[in-house]
Parts: structure tokens; sequence; C-alpha cells
């Protein structure tokens, strides 16, 4: 399978819980390195209430 093929593969299976039409809340967080410089980490949650 050719490496742009691959990629695609990847990006369409990561992005697959943003589509998704049943979460109807979302929520995100970064958060800075102070032990490293320019390191950021990021996290996205789906979800829907209970």
């Amino acid at each position: 399978m050719p490496q742009a093929a691959r990629s695609t593969r990847r990006r369409a299976r990561r992005n697959r819980p943003t589509m998704n039409p049943d979460f109807t809340e979302m929520g995100s967080a970064y958060a800075l390195s102070p032990q490293r410089d320019a390191a950021s980490y990021w996290a996205q949650l789906f979800g829907t209430p209970q």
C-alpha cells in the first residue's frame, strides 16, 4: 500500500469520533511542560450526557 494511502487511512480512523453525530458534547485541554521548551500536550474528549 502506498504511503499516501496509509496516511489517509490513519487520519480517517483518528478523525472518526469527530464525525459521529451521536456525540453532543466536546471538551478540549492543553498543557505546557515546564521541563521542556516548546513541549505542549493536547487532549480532546467527545461524549453525550448521561
